[in-house]
């Protein structure tokens, strides 16, 4: 649609980079034009739009950066927040800068979306916000549970590759591992053992030499862009794709021929070492919300009935929390204080945060700025000084940005 002579500006975002570039490309792709004119993206250290884009997609952190810059996001008519419910840092932040926005722009269009059911928390929160329930297409996918607790889940995870690639019928399997070092010693292990199992129904092609019947490609955040893409590349004839993946395949993306899952049922979630008082963040095995359970079976259910395989028990599924606990509730917030102060938003802690974070967490991000010599402290309001504003600029950390700034001097 078009606002008065012009076509309306869409900027949409998405949690990962790899959701943000492999949609635009669907999009670019189905509109029948090329990526970076009318639709393109912007992710770090990569952009591939233009002035004459109209649908962009982007990160959350690259339009929370572009808040920075123009508080009122001008160059857009239309912002959507995509897989609003996985409550990253910045998608929160955002909203709450969204809903300031609202007063001041009411002819901008805000449009959540979420795959959760609890959409109560994002339509109490914005103003005058409707609801519109859109159903997805979803084959049956039967659920299968373990006897007992797998403790050696890895191996566990090995085992049931095994199993499906002996005994069930085509199709893609998408193995759900907490982090980057779980995935290489599965596909380790995998391609040391798949070579001794022969697959059901599944015919290599021989006349080209393709005698193997597998493939095991990992996908996770810290892949090179060439890297992550070879996990959505159509397997060869009598090939079963085995995608080794972090959570990044949840919801942001989806990968073709998917039949099979295997969900050892853990995640690795960032969390402050000892609470705020040290502000020091580390990643912790944890297991995973019945939320995210249920996004990982629907994998299975893209494109035909599948199958998905728990490594635990039905009374531990039962006794999953509902929910993952909100990354703003759990994490350093010193970066945040920095891009909220730097925006004139001189009293964060009144900041409409969709979910309030403790106020511990706030004392300890602004005192760190201080010690920084990123916030003047000796007045009520807590302003930026030059070092604050410089150090704001930069994509980081409090503590790095302060080290990359004053390294300036040297």
């Amino acid at each position: 649609k078009k606002t008065g002579n012009k076509p309306r500006r869409v900027v949409c975002t998405q949690p990962r980079r790899v959701a943000a570039t492999s949609i635009a490309e669907r999009v670019a792709q189905e509109r029948r034009l090329t990526l970076g004119n009318e639709v393109g993206y912007t992710v770090r250290f990569d952009d591939k739009s233009s002035s004459r884009t109209t649908i962009k997609y982007v990160t959350d952190g690259i339009l929370l950066r572009e808040t920075m810059t123009d508080p009122e996001l001008s160059n857009y008519d239309v912002v959507i927040l995509d897989e609003a419910h996985e409550r990253s840092l910045q998608t929160d932040v955002v909203m709450g800068l969204l809903k300031q926005l609202q007063q001041r722009r009411p002819e901008l269009h805000i449009v959540i979306m979420s795959a959760t059911l609890d959409v109560g928390i994002f339509r109490d929160y914005f103003i005058d916000c409707g609801t519109l329930f859109v159903p997805g297409r979803q084959y049956p996918v039967d659920i299968l549970y373990t006897a007992e607790r797998e403790e050696q889940w890895k191996e566990a995870a090995v085992l049931t590759c095994l199993q499906i690639h002996e005994e069930e019928e085509p199709g893609g399997v998408l193995v759900f591992l907490p982090g980057q070092d779980d995935i290489e010693d599965v596909q380790g292990m995998l391609e040391k053992q798949l070579p001794l199992v022969v697959g059901k129904n599944l015919h290599p092609d021989t006349t080209t030499g393709q005698l193997v019947d597998f493939e095991v490609i990992p996908l996770y955040a810290k892949m090179s862009p060439d890297d992550q893409k070879k996990a959505f590349i159509a397997p060869p004839p009598g090939v079963r794709k085995f995608i080794l993946s972090t959570n990044v395949a949840e919801t942001s993306v989806t990968i073709g021929g998917i039949k099979y899952v295997v969900d050892p049922g853990y995640h690795k979630e960032k969390s402050l070492v000892g609470g705020s008082a040290t502000g020091m963040e580390q990643l912790k095995l944890e297991p995973v919300s019945r939320s995210q359970g249920t996004q990982r079976a629907g994998r299975a259910g893209r494109e035909s009935a599948g199958k998905c395989f728990r490594l635990y028990t039905e009374p531990t599924w039962e006794g999953l929390r509902e929910q993952s606990v909100p990354e703003i509730e759990r994490v350093n917030l010193g970066q945040v204080m920095l891009q909220l102060l730097y925006q004139g938003i001189q009293r964060p802690h009144i900041f409409p945060f969709i979910t309030r974070p403790p106020m511990d967490q706030l004392r300890a991000a602004l005192l760190e700025l201080v010690e920084l010599g990123a916030l003047d402290g000796s007045g009520a309001d807590p302003t930026l000084t030059p070092h604050g504003r410089a150090m704001a600029m930069l994509p980081l950390t409090p503590l790095y940005g302060n080290l990359l700034v004053n390294a300036k001097a040297f």
